[in-house]
C-alpha cells in the first residue's frame, strides 16, 4: 500500500482506500482457499505413484507440503522485488481522466515487470517444487516410485498451477 498515493478530494480518497482494502481482503481469502484446494488435490500423487508400496495418505500430504517450500522462498523474494521494483502510483481522485491515464501507465509498467521477474521465478519454483516432491515421493514410497516418474507428475501438476496462476495474473 506504500506504493499508492492518492491526491485530490478527501471525500473520494477515503472511498478509494476503503474499496482498495476490501479488494485486498477478498484477494487474500480467495488466495487462501485456492492454496488449500491445490494442496488437497495434489495427494493424487499418492495414487499415481503408489506402485504397491502402500504409503500412507499422511506421508503423501507431508510430501506435498514440503514441495511448497519453494513457494515460501519465492514469496519472500517477490516481496523484495515488489518493494524495490514496483513503481509508485499516484491517482488524482479529483480528475478521472488523469487517474485513468496514471493507472494505464502503471499497468504497462507492471506488465513488463511480470515478464522480467515473475515468469522466470515461477518456472524455477515449479522445477524446484517438482524436484522436492519427487524426492519426497521416492522416499515416501520406499523407492517403489522412481524420482523421474514422481518429478514428471509433480511437474505436470505444477505446470497446470503455473499456467492458471499466470493467466490469473494477466
Amino acid at each position: 500500500m506504500q506504493k499508492f498515493n492518492l491526491i485530490g478530494s478527501s471525500q473520494y480518497i477515503s472511498t478509494v482506500w476503503g474499496f482498495g482494502g476490501a479488494i485486498i481482503a477478498v484477494a487474500v481469502v480467495i488466495s487462501g482457499v485456492i492454496m488449500i484446494a491445490r494442496w488437497l488435490i495434489k495427494p493424487i500423487i499418492k495414487h499415481a505413484c503408489d506402485s504397491g508400496s502402500g504409503w500412507a495418505f499422511k506421508t503423501a500430504v507431508a510430501v506435498t507440503g514440503y514441495a511448497y517450500l519453494p513457494d515460501l522462498v519465492f514469496a519472500i523474494i517477490g516481496l523484495v522485488v515488489v518493494f524495490y521494483a514496483v513503481p509508485q502510483l499516484t491517482l488524482d481522485t479529483s480528475n478521472l481522466e488523469a487517474a485513468r491515464q496514471s493507472l494505464a501507465n502503471f499497468s504497462a509498467q507492471l506488465s513488463l515487470l511480470k515478464w522480467l521477474y515473475t515468469l522466470p521465478l515461477m518456472l524455477i519454483s515449479v522445477l524446484w517444487k517438482s524436484y522436492l516432491g519427487g524426492l519426497g515421493t521416492r522416499f515416501g514410497t520406499t523407492e517403489h516410485c522412481s524420482l523421474n516418474k514422481a518429478f514428471a507428475i509433480f511437474f505436470a501438476l505444477g505446470l497446470i498451477g503455473f499456467l492458471l496462476g499466470f493467466v490469473y495474473r494477466a
